[in-house]
């Protein structure tokens, strides 16, 4: 992988946005806001202020007392925003020379070329998908099981 290649400019970045927007990995509108919104902030040089609770109220609507320590919305749309993009640059991304990524641990995207990512590095969208549907498969496997015993 070459490394001397510059971080990709704004209007790069804004087209690969355009085009991640455009896709079917990002139906929901919930996702293509909070992507829009992170890098839109990023490019703007405030991603200092990409906090759970700013996208949490500008993003998603909860009111000033909201506190992501006790709401999780924010971190469970980040780990749907993480899928989704796995999932557009495994299908209808995949020759996008521009990579838009967000790191787990943060909100801040990341942008690259596509030829300085190291992809095989990234989640696999179906495995992710499919991982978390089974998880969720088992609880709620488990949840028919406590009921039943719970009438009994």
């Amino acid at each position: 992988m070459e490394t001397s290649r510059p971080e990709p400019d704004a209007e790069a970045i804004r087209a690969a946005l355009a085009r991640a927007l455009g896709s079917t990995s990002f139906a929901s509108p919930r996702l293509k806001a909070f992507l829009q919104f992170v890098v839109e902030r990023t490019l703007a040089g405030q991603a200092e202020s990409i906090k759970g609770y700013t996208i949490g109220t500008m993003v998603f609507g909860r009111s000033d007392d909201f506190d992501p320590a006790t709401d999780p919305i924010v971190r469970v749309e980040a780990v749907r925003l993480r899928m989704a993009l796995a999932r557009y640059y495994e299908e209808e991304g995949a020759d996008n020379p521009v990579v838009i990524s967000m790191p787990a641990g943060g909100y801040v995207p990341k942008f690259s070329y596509r030829d300085q990512t190291d992809v095989s590095a990234l989640p696999k969208g179906g495995l992710i998908a499919k991982a978390l549907q089974q998880r969720n498969g088992d609880i709620e496997q488990y949840i028919g099981r406590a009921s039943c015993r719970e009438s009994v």
